[in-house]
């Protein structure tokens, strides 16, 4: 038919099929953006209704394509433009009443998004009257299973007028560079495994996050991993590249003995950080581990303005780092540089500096300056460094 209509939606053409067995009712379908099965069950157990989808294009499905086109030209008009999500009450998106939805298992067999390959995805829809609930989340994306934990749930909020979506997630995560491949175009950072708790809300549909928008925390921690210090886009690729320890090893001149081809590798990463409207801020200090030494963050980065006021301790070893003791020092003034490298470093090189940095302005080349250093291996090391 040209015209098949679900939750309220013109979801365009569609051919299908009947079968009836076992006191169940079979729908095949196929559409342009997918095809599959909704398996109705006649018995009146209660049980929810199953749909399964052999192949679904989110590309595809009607309201995204028009967003994605509305995205595009509005980067197109401004470099500096964050994803224009649910800046446009009047996108195709809106048509949506996610109360409308019947309770249903939904199971993806394969989730894409144009030609990029988004894994399978199964998860339960329990409409009620303020929106929808999303839950039961498992998936196998990027080489990766996605194991979410009991109470995580996507909340699709709905008044009539307004979208509202917040999600709660606890997740482990193999390797996130394939996940940034897959979604960005751009691996970041990797990690052999990880953690990530995210507590988020935005205005809008759960597939149109914005910036602008969004609200919460999100607390990541990943495990034996490298950053690629040529990974460019958009501001996310940003906040990670603030962390990169590349990027500090070529600003402040370190010696890494973590440094290979593929980029420089971590032992483990903590970060803890509040979202507000564009506003990233570090909760508690982001502790990078390295082989031969540690880095720590802490401030504020607006991905907005494209700001950062922040702090940034680098723990190291001197032997490897006369160049970037030196520098470290001369940003001190003269006589507490020339007292504090006499008194720190007098009787061997093979101990550990600890320098704070501040670091300002603009996020893709920010100012930074030395505050303060301290013998990382003396017990006022942790007083004398600054607030971190």
């Amino acid at each position: 038919c040209e015209h098949t209509w679900f939750s309220g939606i013109d979801i365009g053409a569609s051919r299908s099929r009947l079968l009836l067995y076992e006191g169940d009712l079979e729908v095949g379908f196929s559409t342009g953006f997918g095809e599959g099965r909704f398996v109705v069950d006649l018995s009146g157990s209660g049980d929810p209704q199953r749909l399964t989808f052999n192949r679904l294009d989110i590309a595809e499905f009607p309201g995204v394509a028009d967003y994605v086109a509305n995205k595009k030209q509005m980067t197109a008009d401004s470099e500096s433009q964050i994803i224009p999500v649910g800046a446009n009450s009047d996108d195709a998106s809106t048509d949506f009443d996610p109360r409308k939805f019947p309770p249903m298992v939904l199971d993806l067999v394969e989730l894409r998004y144009g030609d990029r390959d988004l894994g399978q995805w199964f998860f339960q829809l329990d409409p009620h009257e303020l929106g929808l609930s999303i839950s039961n989340i498992q998936a196998r994306f990027a080489g990766s299973e996605i194991a979410v934990d009991s109470m995580s749930r996507l909340e699709w909020g709905y008044n009539g007028s307004e979208h509202v979506s917040e999600l709660d997630v606890q997740a482990n995560l193999g390797d996130v560079g394939k996940i940034f491949e897959q979604v960005r175009e751009s691996a970041a950072v990797s990690s052999e495994s990880g953690t990530l708790a995210a507590h988020l809300g935005w205005l809008g549909v759960p597939w149109q996050p914005s910036l602008e928008q969004l609200t919460g925390t999100v607390d990541l921690v990943l495990n034996d991993g490298k950053f690629d210090a040529e990974a460019q886009g958009d501001e996310l690729l940003k906040l990670i590249a603030l962390f990169s320890i590349d990027n500090w090893g070529r600003r402040l001149k370190f010696d890494f003995s973590d440094i290979t081809e593929g980029g420089t590798g971590y032992r483990s990463f903590h970060g803890n950080f509040g979202v507000e409207n564009g506003l990233v801020t570090t909760l508690s200090p982001v502790q990078i581990s390295l082989t031969t030494g540690s880095l720590k963050f802490l401030g504020d980065i607006d991905l907005i303005e494209n700001q950062v006021y922040a702090e940034l301790v680098a723990t190291l070893p001197v032997r490897n780092n006369l160049a970037w003791v030196t520098a470290a020092f001369m940003g001190i003034p003269a006589a507490a540089g020339v007292w504090l490298f006499g008194e720190l470093f007098k009787d061997e090189l093979d101990s550990m500096a600890s320098v704070t940095y501040l670091v300002t302005g603009d996020l893709d080349a920010p100012d930074i300056k030395a505050k303060s250093a301290v013998d990382a291996q003396s017990s006022g090391a942790s007083s004398d460094a600054g607030p971190l």
